[in-house]
C-alpha cells in the first residue's frame, strides 16, 4: 500500500524509483527551463505545500553533484510550434538515467513515437498570435492552435498522448513523467491536476 512520503529523502526515492506510485496521489509540479537542450539534467525537489511537490530544473552540469535535495533525470524541454524537432530519449547503452521529466503544462501538448525500437517526444507550445485578429471567440481559438499542434505532430509521426481539452481540463495542468523499464522500453505518466484544490484529478499511463 502507498504512504505519502515524509521524508524528502523518501520523496526522490519514490518519485525516481517508481513515479507512478508517487504521481497517484502527490501533485507533482515541473519546472524546466526552455533555453536548455534536452539531455541529463539535475533536479531539485522541493515539498511547496499541502500535496504539492515541486520538480526545479537546476542544471545540465551532472558533474555538479547530486545533493539530498537533487535528482538526475533526462530533460525534455518546451518548444514552440514555429520550428519543433523531436527528442530521443536515451537506450540503456546510451545512458544508465531511465527517468525523464519536462516542464508542466498548462495548453502545451505532449507527443511520443518510435523508430527503429527507439523513443522519441516532444513537448510544443501552441502560436499565441495565431488568429489572433480574427472574429472568431476565444474558445475557437483555443481550439484552432490545438488542432494545429495535432497536425504538426501528425507530421512528426508523433501521438499526442497529453493534450490540452483532451488529457485535461482548462484550469488544470499536466505533469509528464517517462520512466525507462529494465527491457528498455519508455513508459509514460500523464499526471492531470488542480492547483488550487491541490489534487490529483487523473493518472493515465502510456
Amino acid at each position: 500500500m502507498y504512504t505519502s512520503p515524509v521524508t524528502l529523502h523518501e520523496a526522490i526515492d519514490t518519485l525516481v524509483r517508481d513515479p507512478q506510485a508517487f504521481m497517484r496521489s502527490e501533485v507533482l509540479c515541473i519546472a524546466g527551463k526552455t533555453t536548455a537542450s534536452a539531455g541529463p539534467a539535475l533536479f531539485e525537489l522541493r515539498k511547496t505545500s499541502g500535496a504539492i511537490w515541486s520538480a526545479v530544473y537546476v542544471t545540465h552540469d551532472v558533474a555538479a553533484g547530486v545533493k539530498p535535495d537533487r535528482f538526475v533525470a533526462w530533460y525534455v524541454p518546451m518548444q514552440q510550434i514555429g520550428n519543433f524537432s523531436v527528442n530521443w530519449l536515451p537506450t540503456p547503452e546510451q545512458s544508465p538515467i531511465d527517468l525523464m521529466l519536462t516542464s508542466q503544462l498548462s495548453g502545451c501538448m505532449f507527443g511520443m513515437g518510435e523508430s527503429g525500437g527507439r523513443t522519441c517526444v516532444a513537448h510544443v507550445q501552441p502560436d499565441q498570435n495565431a488568429y489572433k485578429n480574427t472574429s472568431v471567440s476565444p474558445g475557437m481559438k483555443h481550439a484552432y492552435r490545438q488542432n494545429d499542434l495535432g497536425s504538426a505532430f501528425m507530421h512528426k509521426d508523433l501521438i499526442p498522448i497529453a493534450a490540452a481539452d483532451f488529457d485535461y481540463d482548462r484550469g488544470e495542468k499536466a505533469a509528464v513523467v517517462g520512466k525507462r523499464t529494465p527491457d528498455g522500453e519508455w513508459k509514460m505518466y500523464i499526471q492531470r491536476f488542480d492547483m488550487l484544490a491541490e489534487q490529483v484529478t487523473g493518472l493515465k499511463t502510456v
